[in-house]
């Protein structure tokens, strides 16, 4: 298990993101996400206290593209059988710690669904602005415009928190959103 000090939490090298098995803190939050090159379906955590939103949802953009940490992502170290209920803390390059765990069984296929998302939104991106214009909902686009916002960041700076930090749940309903005021 790798040290932990109270203050600034676990050590790691600096070769290595890598920093051990650790009591991941209550105020963790957590999000499942499917690794399509091993199989696997890790639950992803992070607090606020060690990394801001956007860092967060950025490595969760990347990490669904390469194998889980138990077999030779992030870590380095394969290692392929867990141990069951183990959490490990990774140190991200940007900074801030974040936390793997396997995921229960009852939340794997939202994170195979969440990593599709992922994949399909950064897809979407790759296509241009105007395939993202075509696939955002035409209220949000008239409400971003109508208040001076570029309508195809807002919306998938948006979508990501909501894959992210909501599980998926959009937060851009039309009650939320209202009629546009143009």
């Amino acid at each position: 298990m790798a040290h932990i000090n109270a203050q600034r939490g676990p050590h790691s090298t600096p070769q290595s993101p890598f920093l051990g098995e650790v009591l991941a803190p209550d105020r963790v939050r957590w999000t499942p996400l499917q690794h399509p090159s091993c199989g696997c379906v890790v639950d992803w955590g992070w607090d606020g206290f060690s990394s801001p939103p956007p860092f967060f949802i950025q490595w969760c953009r990347d990490v669904v593209h390469f194998a889980c940490p138990w077999h030779g992502g992030q870590t380095g170290r394969p290692d392929l059988n867990p141990p069951v209920g183990a959490t490990i803390a990774l140190r991200a390059p940007a900074g801030g710690i974040y936390y793997a765990r396997p995921t229960p069984e009852e939340t794997a296929v939202l994170g195979i669904q969440l990593s599709e998302q992922l994949r399909c939104l950064d897809a979407l991106l790759e296509r241009g602005t105007d395939a993202v214009l075509d696939a955002m909902p035409a209220l949000f686009r008239a409400q971003m415009v109508a208040h001076g916002y570029e309508p195809v960041s807002a919306w998938t700076e948006q979508r990501f928190a909501d894959i992210v930090l909501s599980q998926g749940r959009e937060s851009t309903t039309i009650g939320v959103l209202g009629e546009p005021h143009v």
